[in-house]
This record gives C-alpha cells, structure tokens and sequence, in this order.
C-alpha cells in the first residue's frame, strides 16, 4: 500500500519540491516488499533464482535511492517546518490587515482633500464672481466718470468762452483808446 499511496501523492500534487524522490521510494519499498513475499514463497517452493533476482532488483533500486536521498538532505533541512509557515503566514496576515487599514486611511484622507479642494474652488469661483461684478461696477461709474468730467468741462468752458468773447469786444471796442495813450 505504501508504493501506491507514494504514487498517488505525486500524481495528484505536481508540484511538490522532490517528487522524484517519492517515486524511487516507492521503487524501493516495492522491491523490498516483494523480498519478503519472496523469501515466504521460498520456503515452500525453492525458486532460489527468482528470490536472487529480486533481491538484485532491490539492492539496484536501494543504491540511487540511497545516494539520492544523501544529496538531498541538506535541500531538505533548508525547507521550512509547518510552525515556522504558520508564523510566517500569521506575520504575512498581519502585515495585509495594516496595509488594509492604511489603504483606508489613504481613502479617507483623499476624500477629504477632495472635498476641501471642492469647497477651495466653490469659494474662489465666488470670489471671482464677486470680483467681476465689483469690476463691472467700476468700469460704469469710470464710464459715469468720464460722462460727468466731459459734461462738467464743457459746462465750465461755456462761461469762459463768454467772458473771453466779451474781452475780445472790449479789446477791439477800446483798441482805439489804448492806442493814442502814451
């Protein structure tokens, strides 16, 4: 039964580290087995050559196994043991379940950027609004501006026209008197 539970670890798990080593174990305790069946059937019926036949076989598939298995003992000690997996995966869930945490975090502070940055341009787009309205306000009374200091003008220059006109009489009226005074 051991050869053929070996066969079925290594067929149904591919990916195991030394499967090879599985398959000539379960060579060599098939050749092993059939030793001993062997040696019962031998008492009965003396198949000398067979019994010596499969021992061959046995201590054939016994020598690589061996030399096999000597190299692959320091391979073997370097893999982890179950406990030292289990810490490893507890350390690794740890770590995830922080890294959770901060992701959340993360989020929560974008979303708050998000939201200030939202209510940054809300106000700078009032701001705006209120600065283009004050700008339009001025541009009317700069143009009310412009309108009265035309008016006022004109209306200030009206009466020096006048007095400027009647000096201009006088002058020529009085030219004549001016004249023959020494």
């Amino acid at each position: 039964m051991i050869p053929l539970a070996l066969v079925y670890l290594v067929r149904k798990r591919r990916d195991l580290a030394f499967h090879w080593m599985f398959v000539l174990f379960g060579i060599f305790i098939l050749a092993c087995g059939t030793t001993h069946a062997m040696s019962i059937v031998t008492l009965w019926h003396p198949v000398y050559r067979l019994d010596g036949v499969i021992k061959a076989i046995t201590a054939l598939a016994s020598v690589p196994t061996a030399f096999l298995l000597l190299r692959l003992v320091p391979q073997a000690i370097t893999l982890p043991s179950p406990e030292q997996l289990r810490v490893a995966n507890r350390a690794l869930e740890h770590e995830v379940l922080e890294r959770k945490i901060a992701e959340e975090r993360v989020r929560t502070i974008n979303a708050e950027l998000e939201r200030r940055v939202a209510e940054r341009t809300q106000e700078l787009h009032e701001a705006n609004r209120q600065l283009n309205e004050a700008n339009q306000r001025l541009t009317t009374m700069n143009e009310d501006l412009k309108h009265f200091a035309y008016a006022a003008s004109h209306d200030l220059q009206e009466p020096l026209r006048v007095v400027i006109t009647f000096n201009q009489l006088l002058a020529r009226d009085f030219a004549d008197l001016f004249r023959n005074k020494p």
